[in-house]
């Protein structure tokens, strides 16, 4: 039976979208759960960037750029800076990246929100060209309080390339918590 060429390229193009989704079921089933209720004055405050865990790829900082854009950013992040999430409620994460006081840079997250946690909406960053050249970059993230003082980051990210024969793919699967230093009204 053979395929027509239609086909083929329905299924190279569509079997790695719907095979890499990150779902919120795998973000809530990823380390540490959510089981408090959730209100913006819960998540916003000033935290430290660099995770209790030791073995973590990447800073606070660094997961939420990746959650909100695909650009590169040549900035040099300190090793002292501090990261200040404001939830407005609704559809917007506002995160700035401080050094003293002193802001940086500063970003919006479009995210959702349950009555436990807040996810970042899904980015999403692919090149089809079928047969030839292929990326896919996925990021995502789920952010909650466990207790008053610690905010909880449940990060995955999806990568996969491909070139006439040749791939490579990469899969982190994070959670971490860091310390709240200050919280805000």
């Amino acid at each position: 039976m053979k395929l027509a060429p239609l086909r083929i390229l329905l299924i190279t193009v569509l079997a790695p979208i719907l095979n890499g989704c990150i779902s919120h079921y795998q973000l809530r089933n990823l380390g540490d759960k959510p089981h408090a209720s959730l209100n913006a004055a819960s998540i916003n405050g000033i935290y430290v960037n660099i995770s209790t865990n030791q073995s973590d790829s990447y800073s606070l900082w660094s997961k939420l750029k990746r959650c909100a854009s695909n650009k590169g950013d040549t900035l040099r992040v300190p090793e002292d800076a501090r990261v200040k999430l404001e939830f407005d409620g609704d559809r917007k994460l506002k995160a700035s990246l401080l050094k003293d006081t002193v802001t940086l840079r500063q970003i919006t997250i479009q995210v959702h929100h349950d009555d436990s946690c807040v996810w970042t909406r899904r980015k999403l960053f692919l090149i089809p060209v079928p047969l030839l050249f292929y990326v896919y970059n996925e990021d995502r993230a789920m952010l909650f309080n466990p207790s008053e003082n610690e905010l909880t980051l449940n990060y995955k990210a999806n990568s996969f390339a491909m070139t006439l024969g040749a791939a490579g793919s990469s899969n982190i699967k994070e959670s971490s918590r860091y310390l709240k230093l200050k919280p805000l009204k």
